[in-house]
């Protein structure tokens, strides 16, 4: 797939998920900012995040259904986070929500890519468990 068909297969899959327009866009050049962009070679995809020229993260594949998914988790992420806080449970660790919310939508899109996150969701989870009594504790300050 070129930068283009990417941008496309995006915007169908934040369809899918009534995902904000302005969360869809896919670059291919560095904005400066820490946005991800997609460089597409020969060989494969590279997902990078740069900022003021340090680069934080490189990913690569040859797999665009893998490129996909790192993606549409950024957006994922981002449509979670805002409807955990439209939706936030002032007693309850906020993940809970959050985490839930991602798989929902992930399940909307992609069966394998649900299964993948609960994954990446499960080993979250077994290192940093939910904790609901932080939360309380916070508000009893």
């Amino acid at each position: 797939m070129n930068i283009d068909q990417i941008r496309q297969q995006i915007k169908a899959y934040g369809a899918m998920i009534d995902a904000p327009p302005q969360m869809l866009t896919v670059f291919d050049q560095p904005q400066g900012d820490g946005t991800p962009f997609v460089v597409v070679e020969e060989d494969g995809y590279r997902y990078i995040v740069e900022e003021r020229g340090m680069i934080f993260e490189e990913r690569k594949t040859k797999d665009v259904n893998l490129l996909m998914y790192w993606l549409m988790n950024i957006i994922i992420f981002k449509m979670a986070c805002c409807y955990e806080l439209a939706n936030r449970e002032s007693q309850r660790d906020p993940r809970r929500i959050i985490f839930a919310k991602e798989l929902e939508l992930f399940g909307i899109i992609n069966k394998s890519w649900h299964q993948l996150k609960k994954s990446e969701l499960d080993e979250i989870l077994e290192n940093n468990p939910f904790d609901d009594e932080a939360m309380k504790r916070r508000l009893m300050r």
